[in-house]
Order: structure tokens, then sequence, then C-alpha cells
């Protein structure tokens, strides 16, 4: 089993030398998600991603992360079309930031790393180069670094919230019925509105402290997409 993250196959750190011919591709720039039901979700990006997508919580090696669901049948992504494009208002950052990723090295700063097997990669027919002949990162690779940076330091508040979630008792197990109503999907968590308003008020206070009351509320206006991904292809 690989423990490499989601869609990733070969991460190496970028080169400005190796890696000079790489081009991103502008067609299908989604299609590697299109096997995928769940993408994992960082806390910043609820408010604008809570009107399209629902968005709920998943245990791994952290705790509970939230991830956004993209289908009611499992391996498939309603979102993702024939064409390899995002037909939702919203597109993860996750999703935006492949084939990029931030690598932590012990002692060393952090490094921006990229896929090297993606099928994003093209070598020298016009698609968006990412240095300049100078060896500076050109526009599409600063837009990338910026983002892999911003998803990095989210994805940290993200997992101390996940922590206090989880300390606070404020998770509870959700079955989802799948879209041909044979199975459903489990193994995934959402917040408990009796728990929450059972809340100390110290404890209540310790939430909007720490900045995670709208990230709270706005997973659970997202569940109303759920009963939308029933009327999706797929």
């Amino acid at each position: 089993m690989s423990d490499q993250p989601l869609f990733y196959q070969a991460i190496v750190p970028l080169n400005r030398d190796t890696h000079r011919q790489l081009r991103l591709a502008r067609s299908a720039p989604c299609a590697f998600a299109a096997g995928s039901h769940l993408i994992p979700a960082v806390m910043d990006e609820f408010p604008s991603a809570c009107g399209d997508l629902p968005i709920l919580y998943a245990i791994n090696a952290d705790g509970p992360s939230p991830v956004f669901l993209t289908s009611l049948t499992p391996g498939h992504n309603s979102f993702v079309t024939a064409l390899g494009t995002w037909s939702g208002l919203y597109v993860p950052a996750y999703v935006r930031r492949y084939p990029f990723i931030l690598g932590d090295v012990a002692g060393a700063d952090s490094l921006i790393c990229i896929d090297e097997q993606s099928t994003l990669w093209r070598v020298g027919d016009g698609s968006a180069a990412l240095f300049h002949a100078d060896g500076s990162p050109a526009a599409p690779l600063a837009e990338r670094i910026q983002l892999v940076t911003d998803f990095a330091a989210s994805a940290k508040r993200t997992q101390a919230m996940g922590q206090l979630l989880l300390e606070l008792r404020l998770l509870k197990p959700v079955t989802i019925q799948t879209k041909s109503a044979v199975g459903t999907i489990d193994g995934l968590l959402r917040i408990d509105e009796a728990a929450l308003n059972a809340l100390s008020s110290a404890d209540f206070l310790r939430l909007r402290a720490d900045g995670m009351l709208g990230a709270i509320y706005t997973h659970l206006v997202s569940l109303r997409a759920i009963d939308r991904l029933s009327q999706a292809a797929g």
C-alpha cells in the first residue's frame, strides 16, 4: 500500500535545472481526480466551498481531517467532466496545487516538490513553462508556490482544529446513502450539533478564541449539498 499522499506517485524536490523543460498541461487539468469521491480539505477554504461541496471529517494518522465529498458513488468524482475539467463552482485547493507539494526536511527549510510522474507534465509543447530563461520562477510556478505554502500553513491550523474537536467530543459518525441506494458510505464524521450546543461557556469561548467557529458553522451549512450530489451524474 502506497504511503504517498492522494494523487502523488513520485515526489521529488523541484529543481530549476533538472525540470527546466517541464511544462504544465492546460488541457484536462483535473482528470487525475476523476476517481476520488473524497478530497482533502483545509479550514480556510470552508467559506468558499460550503455552498458547493459537502465537508465531512475522516480519521487518519493525524486525527480527524476534513474532506470534501464529491460523489455518492465511491471511487467516482461527479465534479470532474469527461474532458477532465472541474464542473463545480469551487475547485478544492488540494486539486489546484497538484502536482506540487511542500516537502519537509529535518533541520532545514521546507522544499517545493513535484510529482515527477504526473500526467500533467509536458515537455516543450507550448504549455505553461515553470521557469524563465534566467531560471527564475514563471508566473504559473510562482502562483503554485504561493498556493502550496498557504495550503501547508492552513493544514497545520486544520490539524489543530481536528484535535480540539476530538477533545471536546464534537464529532459523531455519519452514514451516507450511496446514489444506487444499495449501499452506504461509512467511516465519516460530522459535527454533533447537540454536543456543540451543550458545550460549557469556557469551551465555546475556546473555540471562538482559536478562530474555529466559522469553520464549524460553514461545515454544517455544507451538509445541505449532500442532497444535490444525488442529482449529479455518476
